[in-house]
């Protein structure tokens, strides 16, 4: 399941990081922002086609760990 500031790093391709910003609460559809771009937009894109990224490990969910615990990225961890 994927959440609202959830990055995906893609290993090739145009874009390194996608930033989920907002999930349609009645459609299958996130809006995404590459976070490495500093004058992206948000851009929709369809949750089955995150989720197949991430099955097919096209993509990962960026996480780090601090003392065995698993942290989801925030604002603060993303270039401005």
């Amino acid at each position: 399941m994927l959440l609202r500031n959830d990055v995906l790093l893609y290993k090739e391709g145009p874009i390194s990081a996608l930033r989920i910003l907002w999930i349609h609460p009645g459609k299958p559809t996130a809006f995404v922002i590459d976070a490495t771009h500093p004058l992206a937009v948000p851009e929709p894109r369809e949750l089955r086609q995150l989720e197949d990224d991430l099955e097919s490990g096209l993509a990962k969910l960026a996480i780090w760990m601090k003392q065995m615990v698993v942290h989801r990225f925030t604002e603060n961890f993303l270039p401005k």
